[in-house]
């Protein structure tokens, strides 16, 4: 496999490579993007993030970008890291891990990108704050289908069909809480996979 001689030729252990963190920014279609840089330059990139470009708000989620685009072919922005939004998850002998960081898209002096969804939702907290006092607490329940399980799907809810897909819940729940974030329950779903 030509991808494994070039990891022997480089020195890189099995197919793993070097690990790369990504700083990602959520865009007003909710889809997660970004850039990725070797490790050795986290340091240097928590203070410096990475560079961003308006037009990258005007991506649809199937891959064109919009048009008319507001923001043009021109402009610059950074992505600049929450250091508390830190995820790393190690779960494959075989893989990289999954290492990264949510950003705001920040202008090139640091101020906030008015565009910013993440930049949006501080603004209205700290509104929602200073004008009643309140806090806004959330979570979020995720729901999918798995696709290809073998046999008959068992009934929802059950013991079984939990089994079933076994080792996916326990590797869902170790890579949540190697990412930080604390699992309430997970449980199959009613409806076939």
């Amino acid at each position: 496999m030509r991808i494994r001689g070039a990891a022997e030729r480089l020195g890189v252990s099995e197919m793993r490579g070097a690990e790369l963190v990504s700083f990602m920014y959520a865009d007003i279609s909710g889809l997660v993007r970004g850039r990725a840089f070797p490790l050795r330059d986290l340091e240097q990139r928590l203070m410096s993030g990475v560079g961003w470009v308006p037009a990258n708000q005007a991506l649809t989620p199937v891959g064109p970008i919009t048009a008319p685009n507001p923001w043009g072919p021109i402009g610059d922005l950074r992505l600049r890291p929450d250091p508390n939004t830190k995820a790393r998850v190690e779960l494959w002998e075989d893989a990289s891990p999954l290492h990264f960081y949510l950003c705001d898209a920040v202008n090139p002096d640091g101020s906030d990108w008015d565009s910013c969804p993440r930049v949006l939702l501080k603004r209205a907290l700290q509104r929602l704050r200073e004008e009643s006092g309140l806090r806004l607490l959330a979570s979020f329940e995720q729901e999918f289908k798995l696709l290809g399980i073998p046999g008959d799907p068992a009934p929802g809810f059950s013991l079984e069909l939990l089994r079933t897909v076994e080792p996916f819940g326990a590797l869902v729940t170790a890579g949540l809480e190697q990412a930080g974030v604390r699992l309430d329950t997970f449980l199959p779903e009613y409806g076939a996979n």
